[in-house]
């Protein structure tokens, strides 16, 4: 009796497929960047609330207020600009203990998942 060394055509034929079925699964993660733009916008828009939380309890005389819209969020540039609203755009400012003095208590960004970032009562934001 002779010992044969390699591998069974059921266990080559095995490997192929879970490599196939494995491919078909992963493959599209590394091709698309949109679910990371997304975290990427979600991240930015913590840090744009941050930093607005955190001149107003500075009392800054920059521009207090986050603007939203479209899926897009900025702090205008110059303080005429503040509180200007155009069609479609909500503010969210807080007062000097950084808690939210508007109503709104979280925003969704919409893209190839929906993610959420709210803001607490006390203040405290994150993702959610």
């Amino acid at each position: 009796m002779t010992k044969s060394s390699g591998f069974t055509l059921v266990e080559l034929v095995l490997v192929i497929v879970l490599l196939g079925v494995l491919s078909v699964m992963i493959a599209p993660r590394f091709f698309t960047a949109s679910g990371y733009d997304q975290v990427a916008a979600r991240d930015q828009l913590i840090q744009l609330l941050r930093q607005a939380q955190l001149q107003t309890m500075n009392n800054s005389a920059e521009c207090q207020v986050v603007h939203f819209g479209n899926n897009q969020s900025w702090i205008p540039a110059s303080t005429a600009q503040c509180s200007v609203l155009t069609s479609g755009e909500q503010l969210l400012s807080f007062d000097v203990w950084g808690r939210p003095a508007t109503s709104v208590t979280s925003v969704t960004l919409t893209g190839e998942t929906t993610m959420k970032v709210c803001i607490e009562a006390e203040g405290y934001i994150h993702a959610c």
